[in-house]
């Protein structure tokens, strides 16, 4: 994995978020307007892309998404394409799955393209009810009627019993995700919360608020990687691709064997660091991905910035909210600023490298020289990406 090093960079971002209330009805529209966008940051067009790692809906769709659909509408004939799984675990995946592209010489600039307009076609009740049925083991956990965040509260009250972690530490995530997402224009959810707010607003699944879980949206992004060589050659500042880790233990909550030290996003984390040659304290911005806010503190935790039991004082302290020790989610995360489904955690690695380029306006980390994201997908699997301004 050392040899993937500062070998690819990311060139151009892109990331389309709806207005609050606002539908996309054009599934294909959504991706294509996305690509378009990325191509035009990266000063790039159509005919310089020959790969492209495309992701798939994970909502049922009334029609084929194959790479090749999405190919056909960009009119593109690749070298190299590739379709990416594990849920939201692949926006992780598709950034190393490209690298390995470019590296290997299959190809020489991919485009990566993950979007989705799920709350359009299902309304909010139906993406609930998918992502029940899909991430929970369906004979022995599903006809039981556990949702997402059911499985979220289990492991949130074991953390509460073993550490102390109380529903005001988590609270102060979303807080801080929404202090963030006041500086982001396009961020869905800006208006000021306190932790009186989402410990009043009403119960989904306990310990779990309505404020303390994520948004559902549609929305997306695209991004254009190219080789070393050639990342300087754009009109922006390249983010090199330093590290990835890549790990996975169950699709059901209750297969994983510890509910508080489960290994995988623990070891992917090992895995991205070890291949960046960084530790810890090397990271100026960290994006520990939010599904609901218990799950920052238990991420945190897992990656190894605090150790087990000291995220929720960690957070509670307002190490990660603006003008904290470690900026984290500088986009406001899936709490606030945008979550459509799979693509959720693309939108994390899209602000990581507008932080790394030094393009984001009030909300610019002083010297991000160094910006971690973390993406999960079914019920743990897990992938980290690092990205760098330089290759150190």
């Amino acid at each position: 994995m050392n040899t993937i090093r500062g070998q690819t960079a990311i060139v151009g971002v892109a990331d389309v978020v709806p207005a609050k209330g606002e539908t996309i009805s054009d599934y294909w529209g959504l991706a294509v307007n996305a690509s378009l966008a990325a191509l035009d940051d990266a000063g790039l067009t159509v005919k310089d892309i020959d790969g492209v790692v495309f992701s798939r809906s994970g909502y049922p769709i009334a029609y084929p998404t194959f790479p090749t659909n999405f190919c056909q509408q960009m009119g593109i004939a690749p070298a190299f394409m590739e379709a990416t799984p594990h849920g939201g675990q692949q926006m992780g995946s598709m950034i190393w799955r490209a690298a390995m592209a470019i590296a290997t010489g299959m190809a020489s600039r991919v485009l990566i393209v993950a979007t989705d307009n799920r709350e359009s076609r299902l309304t909010r009740g139906g993406v609930v009810d998918r992502i029940a049925s899909q991430n929970t083991d369906t004979e022995f956990e599903y006809p039981y009627g556990p949702l997402f965040p059911s499985a979220m509260g289990l492991i949130a009250h074991r953390h509460m019993f073993e550490y102390g972690t109380t529903s005001e530490q988590m609270a102060q995530v979303a807080v801080g995700n929404r202090r963030w997402a006041q500086l982001h224009p396009k961020a869905m959810m800006r208006k000021t919360i306190t932790v009186e707010d989402v410990l009043s607003s009403r119960m989904i699944t306990s310990p779990l608020h309505l404020l303390d879980i994520c948004l559902v949206t549609d929305g997306g992004g695209a991004a254009v990687m190219v080789g070393a060589k050639h990342a300087k050659e754009g009109p922006r500042p390249p983010a090199y691709l330093l590290g990835f880790g890549d790990c996975s233990e169950s699709q059901g909550v209750s297969y994983l064997q510890d509910y508080t030290r489960p290994g995988m996003l623990r070891r992917a984390c090992e895995q991205a660091m070890t291949t960046a040659g960084i530790s810890h304290g090397d990271v100026d911005v960290l994006f520990p991905y939010d599904p609901c806010t218990f799950h920052v503190i238990w991420g945190l935790e897992q990656m190894g910035f605090c150790a087990l039991g000291e995220g929720g004082p960690f957070v509670a302290s307002g190490h990660l909210a603006p003008g904290g020790s470690l900026p984290s989610n500088t986009h406001g995360g899936l709490l606030s600023y945008c979550h459509p489904g799979i693509s959720g955690g693309f939108l994390s690695i899209i602000e990581a490298v507008r932080q790394v380029r030094g393009e984001c306006g009030e909300r610019q980390v002083l010297d991000a020289n160094i910006a971690m994201t973390s993406s999960m997908g079914g019920f743990m699997a897990w992938g980290v990406n690092i990205f760098g301004k330089d290759v150190p």
